[in-house]
């Protein structure tokens, strides 16, 4: 009965692609519980009249407001 040794190589960094994949969900994750969320709480608290979360479609391809945020946040 023999030890079998499994060597394999993993790079100590992500690659660039993984950084930036990384990055986009952060920010865009990040419009939807923070960003949003402030509005949220200003918006309970009578402080503006925007609502959080809003789903009017946007110029020029009728995307929900949220998605729009969302996606820039990401960028």
């Amino acid at each position: 009965m023999g030890t079998t040794v499994l060597r394999s190589y993993r790079p100590a960094t992500p690659s660039l692609t993984q950084w930036i994949g990384v990055g986009f969900l952060a920010g865009a994750a990040s419009v939807l519980v923070f960003h949003q969320g402030a509005i949220a709480v200003m918006h309970a608290l009578e402080l503006t009249q925007r609502v959080p979360y809003p789903m009017q479609p946007t110029e020029p391809f009728g995307v929900p407001q949220i998605w729009s945020l969302t996606f820039w946040g990401g960028v």
